[in-house]
């Protein structure tokens, strides 16, 4: 029995290592352990081409961010290009740069994001949001501003951000709230 020792503590410790690739595959990753199963994958491919002039180059891609996704595996593929992923900035950013270019240019992203079901995230609102409604003329000019910023953005933080810009202007809407 001693002689088989050795060998049975070897295939215990393949095992072993199997069983926790396997879980931690299933855990971090989200590989699926049945058959049945499936999880949406979204490919993101980009293709930057330009013609440069002789000269440093500095370019810059916004990676997507969405708390729905989780970021599998990300690719670049750039010939001799400096390439940095700025993901404690917002919105992210990858960033190729070289310092001498000189002619057509061709710079590769892609990225593979995994659909995260979180019940939190598709939970309603358990506190309903508290509106106030003001007294005319105070209302109508407050939902005219608001109209306006919103015309002129394309996201949540644009529309924050152009309310400000529109709270700071001096006109008769802003001095009027």
């Amino acid at each position: 029995m001693s002689e088989r020792a050795p060998f049975f503590f070897l295939i215990f410790v393949l095992v072993a290592v199997g069983i926790s690739t396997i879980y931690y595959r299933h855990v971090e990753m989200g590989v699926p352990l049945t058959a049945g199963e499936q999880v949406t994958i979204w490919e993101v491919e980009a293709q930057i081409v330009f013609t440069s002039e002789e000269g440093a180059v500095n370019v810059q891609l916004t990676l997507p961010k969405d708390g729905r996704f989780k970021l599998v595996e990300e690719y670049t593929a750039s010939p001799a290009y400096g390439v940095n992923v700025l993901r404690e900035q917002m919105p992210p950013k990858d960033v190729w740069s070289k310092r001498k270019v000189e002619g057509r240019q061709t710079l590769y992203y892609r990225g593979s994001y995994k659909e995260v079901n979180d019940p939190e995230m598709d939970a309603a609102p358990t506190d309903p949001v508290q509106t106030e409604v003001w007294d005319e003329p105070y209302q109508s000019t407050a939902s005219t501003l608001l109209k306006e910023a919103f015309d002129r953005s394309s996201n949540e933080g644009l529309l924050l951000r152009e309310i400000q810009n529109s709270l700071r202007i001096q006109n008769q809407s802003v001095a009027l709230l």
